[in-house]
């Protein structure tokens, strides 16, 4: 297991691609972006310029590869959902059988049921609350081929902080909802590990043990980073939540969280 081709080498890619050069394997990253040609190049990722989402067009080189890692998140301002989803099948399909699939997901494919939940909370299209990532996994475990489905809470961290969408508002309705947040170095860690450990097969929520409420959280964020505080209101009833239990996760792969808490993210602004 040392060759890796991450589909997408942006946010997260391009970090955990990173993380796989340092530990010794031959990267292979697709980017939309001619100018970003040169930088992967520089950082020793064998690139590949690829735009599923206006062609069905790869190199088949970026297939040649033990693992095959997809960060492509469904954008609807980008394709319609049967080209998104046709990109994935067409990228699954150009691979060997032998090769191992991971494909990133989101836990936004779960309902607000006001409880905390766990992968099996999702067992048919009717239980999801993003159809369209319900059959995105799909594509992935009905391949044939290894694969594991990585469901990532809220990717945040470095310059990513979510009090910048926020500061300010008036009236925001989801003060006490809890947060259902993960860290992007713990999101790279966890790619890695499922690979290290040959975790196949298998779905797995990747989001960090504890939740504080939004307002709380928000709150802390514009005090901490000097953004203008946002106003919640004080709704009559609570709306819909949801709490991501990521123990499964902990479990299978002996997992200890770099970040368990929000509070302590490591932000660079």
């Amino acid at each position: 297991m040392n060759k890796v081709s991450i589909v997408g080498c942006g946010w997260l890619g391009l970090p955990l691609a990173m993380l796989f050069i340092e530990k010794g394997f031959a990267v292979k990253g697709t980017t939309t972006s001619e100018l970003k040609m040169d930088q992967l190049t520089r950082l020793g990722i064998k690139a590949f310029l690829v735009n599923l989402f206006e062609d069905f067009r790869a190199d088949k080189d970026i297939f040649d590869a033990d693992v095959l890692v997809v960060t492509l998140p469904p954008s609807q301002k980008k394709q319609s959902e049967q080209k998104y989803l046709d990109s994935l099948d067409f990228l699954v399909s150009n691979t060997s059988p032998e090769t191992k699939l991971i494909y990133t997901s989101s836990t936004s494919i779960y309902k607000s049921l006001n409880t905390e939940l766990g992968e099996e909370a999702v067992r048919t299209i009717e239980d999801s609350d993003y159809p369209l990532l319900y059959k995105a996994e799909k594509i992935f475990r009905n391949s044939g081929r290894p694969s594991t489905v990585v469901r990532f809470g809220g990717l945040t961290g470095y310059d990513r902080i979510l009090i910048k969408y926020f500061a300010g508002k008036k009236d925001l309705p989801f003060g006490n909802e809890p947060v259902n947040l993960i860290h992007r170095d713990d999101a790279v860690q966890i790619i890695f590990e499922i690979i290290r450990q040959q975790k196949w097969n298998i779905i797995l929520n990747a989001c960090a043990p504890k939740h504080p409420l939004k307002k709380d959280f928000y709150t802390f964020l514009s005090e901490a980073y000097n953004y203008e505080k946002p106003h919640f209101a004080d709704p009559l009833e609570l709306n819909p939540y949801k709490i991501i239990n990521p123990d499964k996760l902990i479990s299978e792969l002996s997992y200890q969280f770099l970040f368990e808490d929000p509070y302590k993210f490591n932000y660079s602004i």
